[in-house]
């Protein structure tokens, strides 16, 4: 493909295709899609701009992605989804001193989905708010029913969650609900913060510091 100019900057658009045909892939519309879909992750497989024919052997890598996408949407209504605690030891105190909460999902037929597979396709659906606030539900739920208070559990934050306008009222909603403290939490920022608005950024940061949150 040709260099494309845009703002004298030259950007090279390559692409990937996939195709099944009427009738021999299926003469539904919607399984016809899924199959292209698929045959669009396989071609992606070989390279740039290539084109990928449905020939009735499915590639299982395509097929995983297409299943994790199709999915992903109904994952928490039908409580797939869950929070994997991971240790944090300090050598130096031979002490664990808290837990870094974790999302994971459990398919009923491909298993376990890590979520460098399905964080991406969670952004494309719009459903990274609704995660971060029903992992910091469960995080508080958990700190509730434990009866050592000074472990620490930290929670990833992107920034675009970061710049919400519900971000501290909806946080301070699920603290009280819980009866659990703002220290015992750290909010991990995921991402570069240096991209966005400062003064956004800094005003929210300076919020959630107040609230008694550790920010990292």
């Amino acid at each position: 493909s040709a260099p494309y100019p845009i703002d004298f900057h030259n950007f090279t658009i390559g692409s990937s295709m996939g195709i099944c045909m009427y009738p021999y892939g299926s003469e539904e519309p919607d399984e016809l899609k899924t199959m292209a879909k698929m045959q669009m992750y396989d071609a992606q497989e070989l390279g740039e701009n290539r084109l990928s024919f449905y020939k009735g052997n499915l590639n299982q890598t395509a097929y995983r992605k297409v299943i994790i996408e199709n999915d992903l949407p109904y994952a928490l209504k039908k409580g797939e989804l869950y929070v994997h605690y991971q240790p944090q030891y300090f050598l130096k105190e031979r002490a664990i001193n808290g837990a870094e909460a974790l999302i994971r999902w459990s398919h009923p037929s491909l298993g376990e989905v890590s979520p460098g597979e399905f964080i991406s396709y969670a952004e494309e659906a719009g459903m990274l708010n609704s995660l971060f606030f029903w992992v910091f539900e469960e995080v508080c739920q958990k700190m509730a029913s434990m009866k050592d208070r000074s472990l620490k559990y930290s929670i990833n934050l992107s920034v675009n969650q970061l710049l919400l306008d519900s971000l501290i009222l909806d946080i301070s909603n699920i603290l009280k609900r819980y009866s659990v403290s703002a220290a015992q939490i750290t909010l991990e920022i995921t991402e570069n913060i240096e991209i966005y608005s400062v003064r956004k950024v800094n005003e929210k940061l300076h919020l959630l510091k107040e609230m008694g949150f550790t920010i990292a």
